[in-house]
């Protein structure tokens, strides 16, 4: 039973290090503190490790593309010639994605749902 468990756990490892849980299109649904903005409205995390992120800024949309890492715990998005972005992360039971993101000295909580495959 053990050999098994560490089987498992071997096997999840190596799926949450290959972005395997992220693949899809996600859509952020609430933020915490209320009325914080959070940088991400939604993402796609494609193949290959690319991604293609949708903010807001002053009412205005950008959209951004680059290449994402994933380790379970932390998500690094890089556009190549603009800011790497870094949040810490986790996903919940539901399958939900959360973000943690700090803004000078406020920490915003962010949960994303999977919108598409």
């Amino acid at each position: 039973m053990k050999h098994v468990l560490t089987g498992v756990a071997v096997f999840a490892t190596a799926a949450i290090v290959n972005g395997c849980g992220l693949t899809g299109t996600w859509r952020t649904v609430s933020i915490m503190p209320e009325g914080e903005r959070f940088p991400i409205v939604s993402v796609t995390f494609g193949e290959h490790r690319r991604f293609t992120a949708t903010s807001e800024e002053d009412g205005r949309q950008r959209t951004s593309t680059g290449r994402y890492k994933w380790n379970g715990l932390r998500l690094v998005l890089d556009p190549g010639q603009g800011s790497r972005q870094t949040y810490r992360g986790y996903r919940r039971l539901d399958r939900s994605l959360v973000l943690l993101h700090r803004r000078d000295a406020t920490k915003i909580k962010a949960t994303l749902d999977r919108t598409g495959p």
